[in-house]
């Protein structure tokens, strides 16, 4: 939850945000320095008064504001400076009592579907409790289009936002790809035969996109020393491999393949997690080891190899090279 000056001095509830839409706070001069540029409005920038926010439908005019830049390339919408013949005009500010930042935030994420990743907002503090906010909206992802709250798709074009066409739509949805994120877990679960808990790794995909993937393919090599035993999985065979790290090593691998094809295997959704194994880990002492995978499917492809410190048995490993592969 993130909170605003204003909000902490009236004591209002803070409104949940989404961490994906982050939330920095600045001190005037910020803003001096970027508007004596005095850019000019266009395709990547928008100048808003602060009547923006109190009309009647303030909104679902966000909504199509922010749905029209993330439908081209990006840009920036500054709420709360005045436009004067496509310069910024006068710095008005905003009250943050009636319009907080977390507010607009709640907003963006709710009025605009799908909602867009990678939007940060910039709360610049005027005093007496007034604000400028700078929103900087990113360029079209693989979620687009992104439609506003009133059932339309929009576009930036020039100094305006249009609705866009039904062939821009189609158009659009058809370039719609999947964003795949495979990560492991290190657990411990209690033994069948009262000893200690037994430790396993966990390996899941999740598809962060609202396009599903319908064929995918998941490779992973695990090194060999942290395996209890050979794997058993349920979805072929595991063949020992072996690989050379960047420091030229080489080492022993366990190397697994799993194809989820639809109609044999549900596609991938949005939002769900899928356990690809579930293996027991070696008892042995081991300080660092190697893991390295392949994840692909139409339209999207990643691969990872690196080293991984295991800090102790209650505290999952570390990589410095994708600090999230372990959670």
């Amino acid at each position: 939850m993130i909170k605003g000056p204003a909000d902490q001095q009236k004591g209002r509830a803070a409104v949940q945000v989404d961490p994906s839409l982050p939330i920095t706070y600045k001190q005037e001069d910020w803003l001096t320095e970027y508007l004596i540029q005095r850019a000019e409005t266009g395709l990547h920038l928008e100048y808003k008064s602060s009547s923006a926010l109190g009309a009647r439908y303030e909104r679902s005019q966000i909504a199509r504001d922010v749905s029209a830049f993330a439908n081209a390339d990006g840009g920036r919408i500054i709420y709360g400076v005045s436009n004067d013949q496509a310069r910024p005009g006068i710095i008005e500010g905003i009250d943050a009592g009636q319009f907080s930042a977390d507010w607009l935030a709640a907003v963006v994420n709710t009025e605009i579907m799908p909602p867009i990743r990678g939007v940060s907002i910039t709360a610049v503090a005027l005093g007496g409790g007034l604000f400028v906010y700078v929103v900087d909206v990113p360029r079209a992802s693989a979620d687009a289009p992104h439609m506003a709250s009133d059932h339309k798709y929009y576009r930036r074009h020039g100094r305006s936002n249009i609705p866009m066409h039904d062939y821009e739509v189609r158009n659009a949805l058809r370039l719609r790809k999947p964003h795949l994120d495979l990560w492991f877990s290190w657990d411990e679960f209690p033994s069948l035969d009262g000893g200690p808990p037994a430790p396993y790794i966990g390996c899941f995909v999740e598809n962060l996109s609202d396009e599903p993937a319908l064929y995918t393919r998941i490779h992973v090599e695990l090194d060999q020393r942290i395996l209890a035993e050979a794997p058993v999985i349920d979805f072929g065979t595991p063949k020992q491999s072996s690989r050379v790290d960047a420091l030229g090593h080489k080492w022993s691998s366990w190397a697994l393949t799993r194809f989820m094809v639809t109609p044999s295997h549900l596609p991938l959704f949005s939002g769900q997690e899928w356990l690809i194994f579930h293996l027991p880990l070696s008892r042995a002492s081991v300080k660092t080891f190697e893991i390295a995978f392949e994840i692909a499917c139409p339209g999207f492809s990643d691969a990872f190899g690196g080293t991984v410190l295991v800090a102790g048995p209650d505290i999952n490993p570390m990589c410095e090279q994708r600090p999230s592969l372990f959670r």
